[in-house]
Order: C-alpha cells, then sequence, then structure tokens
C-alpha cells in the first residue's frame, strides 16, 4: 500500500469512530501540514500550491479556508503565474468567491 492509502484507512478508521485513529489522523494531518508549509516558506511553488489546495479543500483538522489557501495560491502565483493559474480550475474558483477577489 502507498502512503497515500495508508492515510486513507486511517481516516475511514476514524471515521468510524476509531479514537486511536483519529488522534493518529489528526497528527499526521498535522505533520504533514508543518513539513509542506516549510517547504513552501522556502520558496517551493509546488509546495505553495499545495498547501493552498489544502487550506481550499480541507483535510484532516485542516479545516477550509479560503483567505489562506488565497494566500498561498497568490504565493506560488507569483513565483509561477500561468502555470498555477491553470491549475486552479475555475469551477473551483466560483465555488470560493473570495478566491477570485484575491487570485
Amino acid at each position: 500500500m502507498s502512503a497515500e492509502d495508508d492515510r486513507l484507512v486511517l481516516q475511514n478508521a476514524a471515521q468510524q469512530g476509531d479514537e486511536e485513529a483519529a488522534i493518529k489522523a489528526r497528527e499526521e494531518a498535522a505533520e504533514r501540514l508543518r513539513s509542506l508549509r516549510k517547504t513552501a516558506e522556502q520558496g517551493d511553488m509546488e509546495a505553495q500550491f499545495n498547501v493552498g489546495h489544502l487550506y481550499f479543500n480541507g483535510d484532516t483538522d485542516i479545516p477550509e479556508d479560503y483567505a489562506k489557501a488565497a494566500k498561498w495560491f497568490g504565493k506560488a502565483m507569483a513565483r509561477q503565474g500561468a502555470l498555477v493559474k491553470g491549475c486552479c480550475a475555475p469551477a473551483s474558483l466560483e465555488t470560493a468567491p473570495v478566491l477570485r477577489y484575491y487570485v
């Protein structure tokens, strides 16, 4: 199984009420975000986009936050404007009007 498969199995167990799995899923989500943000803060465009994506969609214990998503999408766009703009589906932006304002 891949790391992504492991993560999905863990999230599923947490959603089924497994408290240990829920704690581990929260810890892993927090570590994933910390690691990704560290890389993003060093100027990595892909990491910046991925942090924005995490905040846009939310994740285990990472609530949707369109303002933070816009901040990180904006940083990524500043580095690779057209490339990132092409990655953001217009339909996704329509679901979050605040992103249209910032992006």
